[in-house]
């Protein structure tokens, strides 16, 4: 068990934060057993793929699989958007930022494994990690990443509203099964058995889209800057609907069955959304749009559920065979 003691002030400064790099990161996780993977099966699919841009060169250079050495999971960062430009360079100061020390001993893995990267250099194996990160982020990710960017964007705003509803003690025993907090202990269950207290950094939490159970933490050692907080990824709210239907309109012959603004509503509808949301989407008035999710709700396609003042709907397991078929 790892126990993090909270005092009122650690508590009041605790930051939820979206970091793109977490997301990509977090997808490696399925080199080391894609089977045991079965929310995102798809993806781990596209990586048993040796021909995925970047993939064989990222398992080259895992050479430790429960711990990969030049794919860490990084601490924070703010301000990061969603282009390809921003998380491009986002990895590749990630890989920067990794301790000399760290690299060499990759190096020397590849060496003693007689791998074809043993040879390279500190620059070397950095510029090598660089690339293959880019071109899986780019050839493997980025076709469903703004769907995936807006499940973790979506996460925050739901807890922040559930933080204006039930407090931050409610917020944190509702992320994870694994993590409990008692007001003044923030327990994360794990095979270490630890204490630590909240470094001056604070505690900073973020939605994984690639993390189906669990979490992860990240704290700073004698290396890190004097502000690095504990950060700890745990599975964002709706991750599953990753894989769902693009949330383009609906076949022709679902039009023809229920008409195109609820075929429409189905599509959407495969990530929670409010009314106000799906009117925006839809160019249409709210009360039409509330007319349309009775219906489907009496249909049982579409079920809701309240968040502070909004309510949100979104596909039922019924909704989700009749999109899918």
């Amino acid at each position: 068990m790892i126990r993090i003691r909270c005092s009122t002030g650690d508590i009041a400064a605790i930051k939820f934060v979206v970091d793109p790099a977490w997301n990509v990161l977090s997808s490696m996780s399925l080199f080391v057993q894609p089977s045991s993977r079965s929310l995102h099966a798809p993806l781990a699919a596209a990586l048993r793929d040796q021909d995925a841009p970047g993939v064989a060169t990222l398992r080259r250079l895992t050479t430790n699989p429960a711990a990969p050495s030049l794919l860490v999971v990084p601490g924070y960062a703010y301000n990061v958007d969603n282009s390809p430009a921003a998380v491009t360079e986002r990895l590749r100061s990630l890989v920067d930022a990794i301790p000399d020390r760290d690299v060499q001993g990759v190096g020397e893995r590849l060496r003693s494994q007689e791998s074809p990267y043993g040879n390279e250099d500190l620059a070397g194996l950095r510029r090598i990690a660089q690339d293959a990160l880019v071109d899986y982020f780019g050839g493997v990710l980025q076709p469903f990443w703004d769907r995936a960017h807006a499940i973790a964007l979506r996460d925050l705003s739901m807890r922040a509203e559930h933080i204006v509803k039930d407090g931050i003690g409610g917020v944190l025993n509702d992320l994870n099964d694994q993590i409990r907090f008692d007001g003044e202990v923030l327990e994360l269950q794990h095979e270490f058995d630890i204490d630590i207290p909240v470094p001056p950094g604070g505690l900073v939490f973020t939605p994984v889209v690639f993390k189906g159970s669990g979490f992860i933490v990240h704290g700073p050692d004698e290396h890190d800057a004097p502000d690095m907080p504990v950060a700890i990824g745990y599975p964002a709210w709706g991750a599953a609907t990753l894989w769902l239907q693009d949330t383009e309109p609906a076949s022709s012959s679902l039009e023809q069955l229920m008409g195109s603004t609820r075929s429409r509503i189905l599509g959407q509808a495969t990530v929670p959304v409010s009314t106000t949301e799906l009117a925006e989407k839809l160019q249409l008035p709210k009360p039409t749009v509330s007319g349309h999710l009775k219906v489907l709700g009496r249909a049982g396609l579409l079920s809701q559920f309240r968040r502070g003042r909004y309510v949100y709907y979104q596909l039922t397991a019924a909704g989700i065979a009749l999109r899918s078929s």
